[in-house]
């Protein structure tokens, strides 16, 4: 029997490409998912996979390894869930978060791998801080200056930040005018103009979208005129008056 050698390698072939194919071994991580920003303390995801470089970075499936995740360049700490045993060749991370405000980038390492590094990550403000408190003043007075910053929860101000900040009497009643919203600017914004029109103890909160409300230090507002409230009446002269009654009011 006559044996055709070229139908013989080719049937070699066809063995031994897949073969060389499921035996790729991971030699890289790669960061494949990632946000661009977030805020301070809020959650985000990150995947890692396990790829081969020599085979066009395709996907090591097999690769279970534990892979952990570090704070490769920026300020702050890295918190959550920050090593994970990969799956089929990738471990997503969802627990994570930066609690500074700046640009971080990440390492993911394993043993044995190439390190995997993200782009920059910008950490924003979480929240809204009074950094100058309303004083006293008198109903329909303007109120000194009061200063909001958007911050992360270690005092630092975002100065990229320059979202409307929106005020409103949170206790104590009354009538609040002034200019309302404030564009923040650096991060801060300067309330200059607030008046309040009646008497009584006060405070004000401060809110901005998707930012956490702030509330000011309260603060009283007095009156601002007297008042004749009860008139005198006709009398003798060298006799005393009946009562005349006066009220400080607003």
């Amino acid at each position: 029997m006559r044996i055709d050698w070229k139908w013989l390698l080719l049937a070699a072939l066809l063995v031994t490409v897949p073969a060389a194919l499921a035996a790729q071994t991971a030699d890289t991580l790669v960061i494949t998912a990632q946000p661009s920003t977030t805020q301070a303390n809020a959650a985000f995801t990150v995947e890692v996979q396990a790829q081969d470089s020599t085979m066009s970075f395709a996907l090591d499936t097999g690769f279970t390894g534990t892979v952990t995740l570090t704070i490769n360049s920026g300020p702050g700490s890295l918190g959550g869930t920050t090593s994970l045993a990969a799956s089929g060749g990738i471990a997503s991370f969802t627990t994570l978060t930066l609690d500074t405000i700046g640009t971080v980038t990440l390492d993911a390492d394993s043993t044995g791998l190439a390190t995997g590094t993200t782009t920059g990550i910008a950490v924003t403000a979480d929240r809204l801080v009074v950094t100058a408190q309303p004083s006293n003043a008198q109903a329909n007075a303007t109120i000194s200056t009061i200063t909001v910053a958007a911050r992360d929860g270690n005092g630092n101000t975002d100065s990229s930040f320059t979202g409307n900040i929106g005020v409103a009497i949170n206790s104590g009643g009354g009538s609040l005018s002034g200019t309302t919203p404030v564009a923040a600017s650096s991060g801060t914004a300067d309330f200059t103009d607030l008046a309040i029109t009646t008497v009584g103890t006060k405070d004000l909160i401060f809110t901005a979208t998707g930012l956490t409300s702030a509330t000011s230090n309260t603060f009283d507002i007095t009156a601002d005129r007297l008042i004749v409230t009860t008139q005198p009446a006709n009398t003798t002269a060298g006799q005393t008056m009946a009562n005349v009654v006066v009220e400080a009011q607003d």
